[in-house]
């Protein structure tokens, strides 16, 4: 589990600075109506979620046939 923790941390990394300047504009420049605003954080979320899943797979699954590829080339 620590592989998925791992990954969770890196996708906040990534994304949660582009989300925050999307609702720092929101408050301070250019305001969005409100279901935007939800849709946008809601998308952010599964955004999070989803390539979070799909990086563990990747570590879990594509990565170790690589080395293994390699170890044999």
């Amino acid at each position: 589990m620590s592989i998925f923790t791992e990954k969770l941390r890196e996708v906040l990394q990534s994304v949660l600075p582009i989300t925050s300047l999307v609702v720092l504009l929101h408050f301070t420049l250019t305001p969005l109506e409100t279901i935007d605003l939800q849709r946008f954080l809601f998308g952010a979320f599964l955004i999070i979620i989803g390539l979070s899943i799909f990086l563990f797979g990747v570590d879990l699954g594509i990565t170790p046939i690589g080395k293994f590829l390699g170890k044999g080339l």
